[in-house]
């Protein structure tokens, strides 16, 4: 596997491959997206959980095309003594074979707090409607921890139990998604 502790290190610095870090650390290049209307944050009937798996392909069509390779990351606390944090289960992990890639941890934590973090990952093809099973588990909390990272690795979609981090990879990518996707935002001042 191509060294892709390198390659994150070489975009990403010692930022976690985790959607809160990188929203932290990056947030001249962040945006939120609302999963639901009205910043609703978890879907409560089927109609709603379709608007959150279209609404996830919609944002990912948009940085993947048809076809276009990129990397499927899922990062897990390593509990001591080397015990990987499976709460909940890594379902997106052992569905599509990742593998482990790199250990790290968060170094904006405080020294008594750090756990180190294990990055398990797999290069796939996107293509719309194949991931929505990744989408729905983190939207209703059954996983978590998961990126879905351009091959270049310059943007990177985080989803959470309520929407989408973006991290894009300039401040124009981020003008122009802003504008796309206004009525996804939030009113919050801080696009929370």
């Amino acid at each position: 596997m191509l060294n892709l502790k390198t390659l994150w290190h070489s975009h990403y610095k010692n930022t976690p491959p985790l959607g809160y870090c990188l929203r932290e650390d990056f947030a001249d290049r962040w945006l939120r997206l609302h999963a639901l209307p009205l910043s609703k944050r978890y879907a409560d009937n089927d109609e709603e959980r379709q608007i959150i798996i279209d609404r996830a392909n919609t944002v990912a069509n948009d940085l993947f095309a048809g076809d276009e390779l990129f990397w499927l990351l899922s990062t897990r606390a390593i509990i001591p003594p080397d015990i990987i944090d499976h709460s909940p289960m890594p379902i997106v992990r052992t569905t599509y074979g990742l593998q482990l890639a790199f250990e790290s941890q968060n170094l904006n934590e405080a020294i008594e707090d750090r756990l180190p973090l294990a990055t398990f990952a797999r290069s796939l093809t996107w293509k719309e409607g194949d991931f929505d099973g990744v989408f729905q588990k983190v939207a209703d909390e059954i996983d978590y921890g998961i990126l879905f990272v351009t091959s270049d690795f310059k943007s990177i979609l985080a989803p959470y139990d309520g929407g989408f981090d973006l991290i894009l990879s300039d401040k124009e990518g981020l003008k122009r998604e802003r504008s796309k996707y206004r009525s996804w935002l939030s009113d919050h001042s801080a696009g929370l």
